[in-house]
């Protein structure tokens, strides 16, 4: 994968799941004006059209996993991990 790729991956899931979650609190008052994301999980269902987006604190999971790539995200100063999963 190279880091064009990347990058749009990157940008489709704080497009599609993470800023309209961010936005829904802010709105919503659960979460201040001032938040910072650390780390966000998207959890798809199999079973039923649930799709739940995890902010910071909220993220749970155990995953065996290697690191694949580690890239710096244009506009965004964390650098950032892909993991591939298996």
């Amino acid at each position: 994968m190279d880091n064009e790729i990347a990058q749009r991956i990157f940008q489709q899931v704080m497009d599609l799941w993470i800023t309209p979650e961010i936005e829904k609190r802010k709105l919503n008052k659960k979460i201040s004006s001032e938040f910072k994301l650390k780390s966000a999980q998207i959890v798809f269902s199999s079973e039923r059209a649930l799709i739940k987006t995890r902010l910071n604190d909220e993220i749970k999971a155990i995953a065996k996993s290697r690191l694949l790539y580690f890239l710096q995200i244009q506009n965004y100063s964390l650098p950032t991990l892909i993991y591939l999963y298996f």
